[in-house]
């Protein structure tokens, strides 16, 4: 059995350091790597509680018509430490960061329309209203670009 015991913004790993999944932005999940497929995998450590992944196979039976859904892309800048720490918290250590910071988070698994797709990149988190710009992508165009005040 594989145990998961890290991770980072591009693989899970286990104990002796293999990459046992890839974060896909399409799929917006971890999906398996295809050399660890038939391997049972447990997600769920001593002290940690991974995101479980999937093998493509049990992706594709859950989202089927994935392939054919928007691709939403959200990108929020902040210009200072100031305004970033009103995102992460006023204890948030940005002494080492270089400014402006951005952050993107990526779904392509929702069948939205771009009002809805505007609507979630407007309130996922919060961030659009703290952040001092935020872009709101829709296959690839830029359908929203400004800052939000949380009135709209």
């Amino acid at each position: 059995m594989i145990q998961i015991s890290a991770q980072d913004g591009m693989h899970q790993y286990d104990k002796r350091g293999r990459a046992i999944t890839t974060w896909d932005d399409k799929k917006c999940n971890w999906i398996v790597n295809e050399q660890f497929a038939d391997e049972e995998i447990n997600w769920w450590g001593e002290d940690n509680d991974y995101p479980q992944g999937y093998t493509l196979a049990e992706f594709i039976v859950s989202h089927p018509d994935w392939e054919s859904l928007p691709d939403i892309k959200v990108t929020w800048r902040w210009d200072t430490k100031e305004s970033y720490k009103k995102s992460f918290g006023r204890d948030t250590n940005c002494n080492d960061l270089v400014f402006p910071q951005f952050h993107t988070r990526k779904w392509g698994y929702m069948n939205y329309t771009i009002s809805e797709a505007v609507d979630l990149g407007k309130r996922y988190c919060g961030f659009a209203r703290l952040a001092d710009w935020t872009e709101i992508s829709f296959n690839g165009e830029s359908v929203w670009c400004g800052n939000y005040d949380g009135d709209e």
